[in-house]
């Protein structure tokens, strides 16, 4: 699952680097592991849902927003800070936002 994690953590960076806001995916509904997975990355159902022709199950939509990019020069900056938790949007909280 390590790599797993790692690719999804490299693509949302990217993601992030290209200025995208939101990133959504899909998932069925029964796949609880993929949900919790995704959760991880703050990943939330967003209220889409969808069944596909060719795979005949309910699938949700996830929204994330990806997490800004952190130069080097920022993190001095940042450390005097208090933590911040990353919280999803009000309109995207559901069952599997981490609070």
């Amino acid at each position: 699952m390590g790599s797993v994690k790692a690719l999804i953590d490299h693509d949302l960076q990217l993601l992030s680097e290209r200025g995208l806001s939101t990133v959504t995916l899909w998932v069925f509904e029964q796949n609880h592991a993929a949900q919790n997975l995704y959760a991880s990355f703050g990943f939330v159902p967003d209220g889409a849902r969808r069944v596909e022709p060719e795979y005949g199950a309910q699938e949700i939509r996830l929204a994330a927003s990806p997490l800004p990019l952190v130069r080097p020069a920022q993190c001095e900056e940042l450390l005097d800070r208090p933590a911040l938790v990353r919280r999803p949007p009000p309109q995207l909280a559901g069952p599997l936002a981490r609070g």
